[in-house]
């Protein structure tokens, strides 16, 4: 068993390296001028849904620094609650062929869910480009809420019990949930 596991890890890091992502540090949200050019192929205006809910995404810039808004027809709430909730800072990019033709793969900001805290446990939204055909989709994911749960199993035979009867071990177990958006250019 730890044999496989161990293989299986050790594929996984082999197809990460092999795929030639890399994760960049950011700092104070602006874009490292090595990656700045790549980064403002992305600006623009992008519509689709988030959460069900049609809008527009607004990705710009100012300096190196990205800005990223969201306005649909009640306002510029992307929970659309009146939670007043807002964009932050870039935080992390991912980008593929870092050395030869740096693209963007994925990016993650900082997130205020504001007046909707209690409700909306995730304080960063990602977002994953995807470019086909000439045209740019964005997908959005933001942490909903995270349930904790024990899945429990019975084993036996258990030496604290007279005549080793059967002992049970209970595990805490987490699911994560997501709000998810996508959005076209």
């Amino acid at each position: 068993m730890k044999a496989q596991l161990i293989n299986v890890i050790s594929f996984l890091l082999l197809s990460f390296l092999l795929s030639g992502c890399k994760s960049v540090e950011i700092y104070n949200g602006e874009v490292p001028a090595s990656l700045l050019a790549s980064a403002k192929k992305i600006e623009g205006i992008y519509t689709g849904q988030f959460n069900g809910v049609s809008g527009n995404l607004v990705i710009s810039f100012e300096g190196n620094r990205p800005v990223v808004t969201y306005k649909n027809k009640n306002g510029t709430d992307l929970l659309n609650n009146h939670c007043n909730s807002e964009f932050g800072l870039l935080r992390d990019v991912v980008v593929k062929d870092e050395d030869k033709n740096p693209r963007i793969d994925s990016a993650i900001f900082d997130f205020n869910p504001a007046n909707c805290s209690l409700v909306v446990d995730g304080r960063s939204l990602r977002i994953d480009l995807k470019e086909k055909d000439g045209h740019l989709r964005l997908n959005l994911s933001l942490l909903q809420m995270v349930q904790k749960r024990y899945e429990c199993g019975v084993y036996g035979p258990h030496p604290g019990f007279p005549g080793g009867g059967p002992g049970s071990n209970c595990q805490p177990r987490y699911d994560y949930f997501y709000l998810y958006g996508t959005f076209t250019r």
